[in-house]
């Protein structure tokens, strides 16, 4: 059952290609719009290094990202510049080589419902 549901995750995050990063930290709430690809249910979003949101994930990890139909709660790190070349469709964004990439690992996923408003289906993943 929980391959069911990862993999029910993982193509529900799949079409995304920008979403709604929020942060809490040092430089208060900071919430912005970015690039993102999703991998399975990794989700990576490209931030410029001049973010503010890069200096609350240096002191709080704990972020919430929405897209239109979901909402992921999640824990996310900065990938390192080693790391950032596995994500080919992020460093192709006129920005890339100012940015850095934000890897987020879901704990929680809601997913909105298709027609109306409200929740349809939460799943947690921890």
């Amino acid at each position: 059952m929980l391959a069911y549901l990862r993999q029910h995750v993982a193509t529900t995050l799949a079409p995304a290609a920008s979403a709604t990063l929020a942060t809490s930290g040092p430089a208060g709430l900071q919430a912005d719009l970015f690039p993102c690809v999703a991998r399975g249910t990794l989700l990576y979003l490209l931030l410029p290094c001049t973010s503010d949101q890069l200096l609350n994930l240096d002191s709080d990890s704990q972020v919430v990202v929405t897209a239109a139909g979901w909402q992921v709660r999640g824990r996310a790190r900065v990938l390192d510049s080693t790391d950032q070349p596995a994500i080919g469709l992020l460093m192709d964004e006129p920005g890339a080589p100012w940015s850095l990439v934000v890897e987020v690992h879901p704990t929680r996923v809601t997913i909105a419902q298709r027609q109306g408003w409200g929740v349809a289906e939460t799943i947690d993943l921890e």
